[in-house]
């Protein structure tokens, strides 16, 4: 994308000026594309959850097409270690932002858990979101 603007100098003589400038998301219509980027709204985090529960999960998107695929993981956390990534769900929509899911049976209560979502276009990754603290607790009795 090139720029042009005109620059006046102290004695007041102007001067057109052109500045070549490279999008690193791409232009559309004479204007640099947004970064790609996920913003989780739900869940919230350190809600309790259950086995059996219905957690639904909600996401805002800048940049993503409904032919982008949206993937959702959940986490596993002990001692604040990431151990392991749970399939939710693949390929959904980019643009859909919500998604309900009925929480299994046999997770690991001693752990914590957070959802992921991440973002792809053709196979390539645009973007990737973690809840950063501890967003799905399950109930520490045994169910």
């Amino acid at each position: 994308m090139t720029e042009y603007w005109c620059q006046t100098d102290d004695l007041g003589k102007r001067t057109l000026r052109k500045e070549l400038y490279v999008c690193p998301n791409g232009c559309e219509d004479g204007a640099c594309n947004q970064p790609f980027a996920i913003t989780i709204l739900s869940p919230a985090k350190g809600k309790i959850y259950h086995a059996g529960d219905d957690l639904n999960i909600i996401w805002e998107s800048n940049g993503l097409e409904k032919s982008d695929k949206i993937n959702i993981w959940l986490t596993e956390y002990k001692d604040d270690s990431d151990i392991a990534d749970y399939m939710v769900v693949v390929n959904l929509a980019g643009n859909l932002g919500a998604y309900d899911w009925e929480i299994p049976s046999g997770l690991d209560h001693d752990s914590d858990y957070r959802i992921k979502i991440e973002a792809y276009r053709n196979g390539t990754q645009l973007a990737k979101k973690k809840v950063p603290e501890t967003s799905v607790l399950l109930n520490r009795e045994v169910l």
